[in-house]
This record gives structure tokens, sequence and C-alpha cells, in this order.
């Protein structure tokens, strides 16, 4: 997963992100809410096994603009949100007017602060 510039094209950094997701767990990741608990399924169990195996202090902040980029574009889709531009974080504005900043989302995530659960940022 690919770490993009400034004036980031989030739609295709999510569609980079889908495809790795894919080829990694073996099934499709299509933006769809079933494809969002899958993921929130795979981070629960991947950071069990990072707390067990991980180097001591090594940090997955790397990876939360990847998750970002995919789980707003799952809200584009799914939630009628669109991506705040330009933005050099992930951010998605929802239709009643919320702002979501994804990335402080995914560190915390990643971080192990709160569990994953992405699929709450739905409706319904």
């Amino acid at each position: 997963m690919s770490e993009p510039e400034a004036g980031v094209d989030w739609r295709g950094e999510a569609e980079r992100v889908a495809a790795a997701l894919a080829a990694q767990f073996g099934e499709a990741f299509d933006f769809g809410p079933a494809s969002l608990r899958r993921l929130d399924a795979a981070l629960a169990e991947w950071l069990s096994f990072a707390e067990v195996y991980a180097a001591p202090g090594e940090s997955l902040e790397h990876l939360a603009r990847p998750l970002a980029a995919y789980v707003g574009e799952v809200l584009v889709r799914q939630a009628g949100g669109r991506w705040l531009e330009p933005a050099e974080e992930a951010t998605i504005v929802l239709p009643a007017g919320a702002v979501l900043a994804l990335e402080d989302l995914a560190r915390l995530v990643l971080s192990r602060a709160v569990p994953p659960n992405f699929t709450r940022l739905l409706p319904g």
C-alpha cells in the first residue's frame, strides 16, 4: 500500500488499497458494507498478531493513510459522503455535514486505543 502525496487522489488510492487487500486476504474488497465488516475482522486479528509478534516499539502508523483511504471510499459510496478536497489527510464530509478525520481514527485503531469498528460509521 503506497503512501500518497498532498493533493491525493483518494479514490485512486482506495482502489489500490482494495486490490492489495484482495490479494492479501483472497477475497474481494468492493467498497460495500460487507467488505468493511471483513476489514474490521481482519484488522482485529492482525492487531492481535502484531501485539504478540511485532518488535518492541514498532509503529503501524504507516498503514493509517491507506486504511483511511479505503474506509473513506466506502463512506463515499455507501453513505453519500464526499472527500474534503484539497486535503493532505483523508477527510470525509457526510450528507448531514459531519466531518470525519479518518486518518486520525485509523491511527487510534492501529495504536490499539480503540478496537477496529469502522462498520459503525455506516448509516443504519
